[in-house]
């Protein structure tokens, strides 16, 4: 039997995500709209997925330069590759 557990797809975009990406935050994000960045690192999950991303933004963070991001609050601008 299937279950919904064993029929999770991710978000494509999640999958495609690479060093080099110039990034946006989602529209969901009225202030922070402006904000694109250059994806510099991505940590995978335990599935193999991409997970989180470490990017730096065309303008300071509150939380400092050290925070990865959500990929699935993020979409791609332009693929650097």
């Amino acid at each position: 039997m299937v279950t919904s557990a064993t029929m999770y797809l991710p978000e494509p975009w999640s999958w495609s995500v690479k060093v080099g990406d110039l990034v946006r935050y989602k529209h969901y994000h009225n202030n922070l709209k402006d904000v694109r960045g250059v994806v510099v690192a991505v940590k995978p999950h335990w599935t193999g997925r991409v997970e989180r991303a470490h990017v730096i933004w065309n303008r300071p963070r509150v939380q400092g330069s050290d925070v990865m991001d959500w990929v699935n609050e993020l979409e791609i601008v332009n693929e650097g590759r």
